[in-house]
């Protein structure tokens, strides 16, 4: 069995601007453009960026809700980018997805039970009996008590929203699951419980998590290892423990010096601080050759004309910079 469980190649998530009476096509916003990135089973791969990066999209093109404007999808080995709904659903039950906000996630006419148990029925289990069995399994494993089968969204706090929002996720036992920023809209202390959980439901059922953040800090001590994006490209990858103890593009020092810190000590384990000049660009109007030239302390006239290629600088590190182009 190979350790890679997913694999992208070249994938662009291209979406059409339109303008006047009949809909002509101006241009075009380039959300994701040729991304090419690998997760490896039980790790947890966490993608961050700026808001506008790309970052939710492509984890969208990788769960099938878009389908991508080209390259492919493989997991397990399956090119998947191409399929259709219905050569689709075995792969549904495979992958999965808990999302940022656990209220807007959740219908407010159903009760837990309904919520939890509707992946089952999409999905044919007919035994009502086992349904039920299924879905007081999943709320022990998100450490919620069987009473709250009966209960509707909006009686629960927020963090206990979302650990219903992983229970749906884990109904079909999934072997990989997206985490859109899953704790974002929560409070600091109950962050600290819900990574905890998905720490122990990684550990118990062997799961591959694709996690999605801006939180620089959380990242540090949850991730395996990091993909860094910037307006739809991925311009480094690396081990978490390298990316912040050698971060090499200019873009990821600048969001490492933005974590805050509290002593000293934590201070000196960051790069120098290089706050960001100006706002990430549109993705439907992007700069010219590197994406980020425009706002790079140290940009040189060949980023301007010229898109830089990802290039392996370390063992398991990779960079899409100048500066790096012939490293290795």
């Amino acid at each position: 069995m190979s350790e890679v469980i997913l694999r992208t190649d070249g994938v662009k998530m291209h979406f059409p601007v339109t303008a006047g009476i009949f809909k002509h096509q101006v241009g075009v916003v380039k959300a994701v453009d040729d991304i090419g990135v690998e997760l490896k089973r039980n790790e947890t791969f966490a993608l961050v960026g700026e808001s506008g990066s790309g970052k939710t999209t492509l984890a969208k093109a990788i769960f099938r809700l878009y389908k991508p404007t080209a390259g492919h999808i493989w997991f397990e080995g399956t090119d998947i980018s191409g399929l259709d709904d219905l050569k689709l659903k075995p792969f549904r039950r495979q992958i999965q997805m808990v999302y940022q906000d656990p209220t807007s996630s959740l219908n407010p006419r159903k009760r837990l039970k309904e919520i939890i148990e509707e992946p089952l029925i999409v999905h044919g289990f007919r035994n009502p009996d086992q349904r039920l069995r299924r879905v007081r399994e999943l709320l022990e494993m998100v450490e919620l008590p069987p009473e709250f089968l009966w209960r509707y969204p909006h009686n629960l706090s927020g963090g206990q929203r979302q650990r219903v929002g992983v229970a749906r996720a884990l109904a079909l036992q999934p072997k990989l699951l997206i985490l859109d920023e899953p704790t974002s809209a929560l409070d600091v202390s109950v962050q600290a419980k819900i990574i905890g959980l998905l720490r122990k439901l990684q550990k118990e059922l062997g799961l591959t998590y694709l996690f999605i953040t801006h939180d620089l800090s959380l990242v540090r001590n949850f991730a395996d290892r990091v993909g860094v994006m910037y307006l739809g490209h991925l311009v480094e990858v690396a081990p978490a423990a390298e990316l912040y103890t050698n971060p090499r593009h200019p873009y990821t020092r600048a969001l490492l010096s933005t974590i805050p810190t509290v002593h000293a000590s934590e201070q000196d384990m960051l790069p120098e601080r290089t706050p960001l000049k100006g706002e990430i660009p549109s993705p439907a109007y992007q700069p010219s050759g590197c994406p980020f030239h425009p706002r790079c302390p140290l940009a040189m006239p060949q980023c301007i004309v010229e898109m830089p290629q990802m290039d392996a600088v370390a063992p398991a590190v990779q960079v899409r910079c100048h500066l790096y182009g012939d490293s290795v």
